[in-house]
């Protein structure tokens, strides 16, 4: 996910396209180092597991963990719902010379789980995000509906959060 060579393992050849990559490593070269502890990522989605090393950093990469389900800073799996930990692990994994390396590996990790989405949830989870000093904040969540268009509500959320929140 970092750099794209073209081949990868046993994959056939054609399976991958050499530079369809997000150019993490030349960011990382062009800026002389892998990101800054002053910048905070969020990530809204399933559970998050708290406890691995990659997520979990030096014992201070973890700001502001938030269940929207439970209300409360436990924003662990429940049975199924791992999928949180493999996004936040692409955004921010530490490099710790085991697992994953994520885009951003020197940056805080908000970790922040939900199980629905709706006007009232979106409201909370960007205005949560933004309270606690997220700089960034990474979505993979939408609807199964094809024709879900979202509301004024979730639109005014999502857009006070880009143009309010970290100035």
């Amino acid at each position: 996910h970092l750099r794209n060579t073209g081949s990868h393992g046993t994959w056939p050849s054609n399976s991958f396209v050499a530079g369809a990559d997000a150019k993490v490593v030349d960011a990382w070269q062009r800026l002389g180092n892998r990101g800054s502890a002053a910048v905070t990522v969020a990530v809204i989605d399933s559970g998050f597991d708290m406890s691995h090393p990659d997520l979990r950093g030096n014992g201070n990469k973890i700001v502001a963990p938030w269940d929207f389900e439970t209300d409360t800073s436990d924003a662990s799996p429940r049975t199924g719902d791992w999928h949180g930990t493999a996004c936040a692990g692409v955004a921010v994994a530490a490099a710790n010379g085991s697992g994953i390396v994520g885009a951003a590996p020197n940056s805080k990790f908000m970790p922040m789980r939900f199980s629905y989405i709706s006007d009232s949830q979106v409201e909370k989870w960007f205005g949560h995000a933004v309270n606690n000093g997220a700089d960034i904040i990474s979505n993979s969540w939408g609807s199964r509906d094809p024709a879900f268009v979202m509301s004024t509500r979730m639109y005014n959320a999502i857009h006070k959060a880009a143009t309010q929140g970290r100035n």
